[in-house]
């Protein structure tokens, strides 16, 4: 069916509405967010017969969840997308956006696990200052913490005892690594201080959370060859729109060492082509920083918003090409995106997640005479012990301070 036809088959839809007008701003929404034809139709035909139980009313968060648990049910309509309450919940819920309505109920119908969890998360992002992934991570751990012990009221928490901390850790890292083990440990503990910050626990019990093994700068850093970044950033000779935003956003990880929360969050007033900086809000360190950018990444960025990036009202740089066209990637989208490019180059195997492309860009400023404090300023590293792991694959240095084996007369290369 033609897009104009699905426009006129939706205007005859709603016209006599109560809420036409609403429903017409409702359908210019749709498409200016990139909205294909069969969804705007099915999208009003949900708003439709919520327009017409709703008559001269006020649009409210109450008036949908009345239509939703009292009208949807008893409606014996044969369109099957408007009977499913779930799909008319999502529906009604993009309406209530575009409109400016909260979607959260009133505080006191909210449980209690869902209420310690928002209180828990405002703690991490204005006390904490965390930087977003890190206090969604918290949070998802910490509501899985409630429902492993079945929380609904605070009288159970106080109940929590030490034994029962470690039985809950032990269960929790078995399936994973050392390092994530940690990271999910490090995490409880923060929770539990919280709770005892709260007066909800009456006992530190952050500390019966055990410590898991661990030798400090231990590991090797995986990094990547020249070749193998030259395979990963080279693109077609008629490159599509999705292919040239896919290429800036790697440039900006391979070349700058920018962490996936930098690269979301770049913004298109913060793209200087004139002076080549690209201006990025760590969000780690909370702190604003002018990075020059090189010409290839300078070129990669400018190709996209000239010939990529849809029209689109967002401030954000690097956005979503379908619907809904303008929303800002998020970091995981990005990780999907490096997986997707590692396949493509043959590279999987190599490449399982973002951060071997900061890995890389240290170990070439390394090599290329860069010390270690140029290196924690372009990484953005608080402490300098951070960045102290790349000595590590310095093979050149690592040469002059070797000791000859025993029996040898020199070292060998």
């Amino acid at each position: 069916m033609s897009h104009k036809l699905f426009l006129r088959r939706v205007r005859q839809r709603i016209a006599g509405n109560p809420q036409e007008p609403l429903l017409d701003h409702f359908l210019t929404h749709l498409i200016q967010r990139g909205y294909a034809p069969g969804t705007w139709y099915r999208y009003l035909c949900i708003t439709d017969d919520f327009g017409r139980w709703l008559g001269r009313r006020s649009l409210t968060w109450k008036a949908t969840q009345d239509f939703l648990t009292r009208q949807l049910p008893g409606c014996h309509r044969t369109t099957h997308s408007v009977r499913r309450t779930r799909y008319s919940r999502t529906v009604l819920r993009h309406l209530l956006e575009m409109d400016g309505i909260k979607l959260n109920p009133t505080r006191a119908a909210i449980r209690f696990p869902d209420r310690l969890l928002e209180q828990y998360r405002q703690h991490l992002e204005q006390v904490r200052g965390l930087a977003p992934v890190t206090v969604h991570h918290r949070c998802d751990l910490a509501k899985r913490m409630l429902c492993r012990f079945q929380i609904r009221r605070s009288a159970q928490l106080a109940a929590w005892t030490a034994d029962q901390i470690q039985q809950y850790i032990a269960w929790l890292v078995r399936p994973y690594r050392t390092s994530t083990g940690r990271a999910m440990t490090s995490a409880t503990r923060s929770f539990l201080r919280f709770l005892l910050q709260v007066r909800l626990i009456h006992r530190d019990l952050a500390a019966a959370v055990p410590a898991l093994a661990h030798w400090r700068l231990a590991p090797l850093p995986q990094t990547l060859t020249l070749q193998e970044i030259e395979r990963l950033v080279e693109v077609g000779p008629q490159p599509t729109p999705l292919e040239l935003r896919d290429r800036a956003i790697l440039l900006c990880m391979v070349e700058l060492g920018l962490r996936r929360p930098d690269v979301t969050g770049l913004q298109r007033d913060g793209v200087d082509m004139t002076n080549g900086v690209l201006r990025l809000r760590h969000h780690k360190e909370r702190e604003n920083a002018a990075m020059p950018m090189t010409d290839r990444l300078a070129g990669a960025i400018e190709a996209y918003l000239r010939h990529g990036r849809p029209a689109c009202q967002s401030p954000f740089l690097f956005v979503l090409h379908r619907a809904p066209v303008g929303k800002p990637l998020t970091p995981n989208a990005l990780r999907g995106i490096v997986c997707k490019i590692a396949r493509h180059a043959g590279l999987e195997s190599r490449i399982r997640g973002t951060h071997i492309f900061r890995h890389s860009l240290a170990s070439r400023m390394l090599a290329a005479g860069a010390n270690l404090k140029q290196i924690a300023d372009v990484l953005g590293h608080q402490s300098i012990d951070t960045t102290m792991i790349y000595t590590k694959v310095d093979m050149h240095a690592l040469r002059q301070v070797a000791l000859p084996w025993p029996g040898s007369r020199k070292v060998r290369p």
